[in-house]
């Protein structure tokens, strides 16, 4: 599966709350893969997000509480 069907997957997986079964019947893979595809959205989003350290930097820059 392309990468951007694997992220529609996952946007869907988060956005919706669609389970996982129904997501796998619709993208065409099974149960296991659709697990596999939501943990690998789930991972890149992580990566992309900035530590606690760097958000409080940021909220102190920004004067939040």
């Amino acid at each position: 599966m392309a990468c951007f069907r694997q992220a529609v997957l996952g946007l869907r997986w988060f956005r919706q709350g669609a389970d996982i079964t129904t997501l796998g019947r619709d993208h065409g893979v099974s149960r296991a893969t659709a697990y596999r595809y939501v943990d690998q959205v789930i991972e890149v989003l992580a990566a992309q997000a900035p530590d606690l350290h760097e958000a409080l930097l940021r909220a102190k820059e920004e004067g939040l509480a």
